[in-house]
C-alpha cells in the first residue's frame, strides 16, 4: 500500500475515532446526566465507567456505518484513481482495525487514571477490542455486500442503517438504568480472551469474503 493511501486511511481513522468520542460524550451528558449528578462521586463514575461503555457503543455504530460508506462511496473513487481493489480493501480493513485499536486505547487511558476504581483492566480491554472487531467484521461484510449489488445494495444499506440506528438508540437510552458493576460484569461475561480471538478470526474471514465480493465493484469518478 502506497504512502498516499496510508495517509488517507490514517486520517479517516483519526476522524472516525474523534467522531466516536464526541458521540460518546454527548450521550453521557444528555442521557446519563440525571443519573450521575445526584450521586456521590457520580461524575467520576460517569467518566471512568459509563463513558467507556458509551464509547464502545458509539464506536460500533460509527464502524458499521463507516464501512458502508467506504465501500459504496470511497472505494469506487479510489479504484477510478488507479488504486487496486486489494489496496482499497486493505485500506478499509486497516482503517477499521485502527479505529478499534484507537478506541480501545482511549478507554485504556480512562481506566488507568488514578481516580478510576476499575479492576481487571487488561481483561476488560481485551473484551472491548474483541467486541469492536466482531462488529467491525459485520460492518466490513455488510459494506462489501452493499457495494457489490448496486441498487439492491442501497436498499440493503437503508435497512442495515435503520437496524443499527434502532439498536444504537435503544441501547444508549437503556444504559443509564444499569449500575456500574452490571456494565463491567457484562464485559467480563464475554470471556475476554475468547472474545478477542473470535474478533480476530471473524475479521480475517470478513476480509476474505469482502475480497471476493468487491471483484465486480465498478470504478466511479
Amino acid at each position: 500500500m502506497g504512502r498516499r493511501n496510508i495517509k488517507y486511511w490514517g486520517r479517516m481513522c483519526l476522524e472516525y475515532t474523534g467522531v466516536s468520542m464526541g458521540i460518546a460524550l454527548a450521550l453521557l451528558v444528555f442521557l446519563a446526566g440525571g443519573w450521575l449528578m445526584p450521586q456521590e462521586g457520580g461524575i467520576q463514575q460517569g467518566i471512568c465507567v459509563l463513558y467507556p461503555v458509551y464509547l464502545v457503543l458509539s464506536g460500533i455504530f460509527v464502524l458499521a456505518i463507516g464501512a458502508i460508506t467506504n465501500f459504496q462511496t470511497y472505494m469506487p473513487v479510489l479504484i477510478s484513481l488507479n488504486a487496486t481493489r486489494k489496496e482499497s480493501l486493505l485500506g478499509v480493513l486497516g482503517y477499521t482495525a485502527g479505529c478499534a485499536a484507537a478506541i480501545t486505547g482511549v478507554i485504556a487511558v480512562v481506566w488507568m487514571m488514578p481516580s478510576s476504581e476499575v479492576e481487571n483492566v487488561p481483561e476488560l480491554l481485551a473484551a472491548v477490542m474483541g467486541i469492536l472487531l466482531i462488529f467491525g467484521s459485520i460492518g466490513v461484510l455488510a459494506g462489501a455486500v452493499a457495494g457489490r449489488f448496486g441498487k439492491k445494495g442501497k436498499v440493503f444499506t437503508i435497512i442495515f442503517c435503520a437496524v443499527c440506528g434502532g439498536g444504537f438508540g435503544g441501547t444508549a437510552a437503556a444504559l443509564p438504568q444499569k449500575s456500574d458493576n452490571a456494565l463491567l460484569e457484562f464485559l467480563m461475561n464475554f470471556r475476554p480472551l475468547w472474545a478477542l480471538a473470535l474478533g480476530v478470526v471473524l475479521y480475517l474471514l470478513a476480509g476474505a469474503a469482502a475480497m471476493m465480493l468487491i471483484r465486480k465493484i465498478e470504478a466511479r469518478a
